[in-house]
């Protein structure tokens, strides 16, 4: 997923021009390099992502994290409304 990620941040660019996309792109291909790759180059399919009481919480971001991520950028803002991200939060931990 994360590679498919790449390629569409790299898509997008193409496009549209906006460095945010370029940014994002290498940000995510440093990533891949830095936590994704062995010492011989190989890469992993996934990262452990249990992190103290639950799985996955890891991958959780808060809504004060999220709107601070897009603070300083030009993403437009209205995704937050788009994928439905609000304070309350829209997972359910078991």
């Amino acid at each position: 997923m994360i590679v498919i990620t790449h390629i569409l941040l790299t898509q997008i660019y193409e496009i549209t021009g906006r460095s945010i996309y370029l940014k994002l792109a290498k940000d995510n291909a440093n990533f891949l390099i830095s936590k994704m790759m062995n010492e011989d180059g190989l890469f992993f399919s996934s990262i452990d992502a249990t992190e103290s009481s639950f799985e996955g919480k890891y991958y959780l971001f808060g809504y004060d994290e999220v709107l601070g991520a897009f603070k300083d950028s030009n993403i437009d803002t209205n995704i937050i409304e788009r994928l439905n991200i609000t304070e309350k939060g829209n997972i359910r931990v078991l």
